[in-house]
């Protein structure tokens, strides 16, 4: 998924509930559990072959949201 089209679903999530909603995520797929989001999302660079997120400033080509 890209950025935009996240920030786009949450803008309507936003519009039709308001601003103020508890941010939650699933532990897996399965929906299993659910917990709150503690973090800020960091700009950083997603590396497939060892599934490894660096925080980074420069060459930046995702978003981390958890």
């Amino acid at each position: 998924m890209k950025l935009s089209t996240y920030i786009s679903q949450l803008q309507s999530i936003a519009k039709l509930h308001g601003n103020d909603l508890e941010v939650v995520y699933a532990i897996d797929e399965e929906g299993n559990a659910f917990h709150p989001v503690h973090y800020a999302p960091a700009a950083g660079i997603y590396r497939k072959e060892d599934h490894q997120f660096l925080a980074s400033e420069n060459n930046v080509d995702c978003v981390c949201i958890n």
